[in-house]
């Protein structure tokens, strides 16, 4: 965008986006530090399988991508549970948990998995499937 000033001077104001919304970055890479869990455990209270992807916020400019080892706990930032597998948090069938991503807020977003049957057996559940969205919890 270009201004004009007053007195005939010109000055530029250049805009661009706002940034890309995307967790991954604009150019679709994540280059987040993750740990691919080997057995059954329990993260945040939350048990988890085998094959779970946990991602955190890199600490370090060498943390990225594949880490060899669980990194600490207060830096995860997602959990995602191996494909076609759900857990039954709250009564519904959940397999992914994201950090909220205003810092100002913590918890994280459940997000009912997709393709899943729930028994819908009251009303709290009902409208949580019926919004096909996340829930905002927080995790200790």
């Amino acid at each position: 965008m270009i201004v004009l000033g007053l007195l005939g001077i010109t000055s530029f104001s250049l805009t661009a986006c706002g940034g890309c919304p995307l967790i991954a970055g604009c150019n679709g890479r994540d280059n987040s530090p993750y740990y691919m869990t080997t057995v059954s455990n329990q993260v945040r209270g939350i048990p988890i399988p085998p094959q779970t992807k946990l991602t955190y916020q890199s600490q370090h400019f060498r943390q990225k991508f594949e880490q060899k080892h669980a990194l600490k706990e207060k830096n995860l930032s997602s959990i995602y549970l191996p494909p076609d597998i759900a857990i039954i948090w709250g009564g519904m069938p959940v397999d992914m948990f994201i950090q909220f991503s205003n810092p100002e807020m913590k918890g994280f977003s459940a997000y009912p998995a997709r393709g899943f049957k729930a028994e819908l057996s009251n009303e709290f559940l009902r409208l949580w499937k019926s919004c096909e969205s996340d829930l905002n919890i927080k995790l200790k």
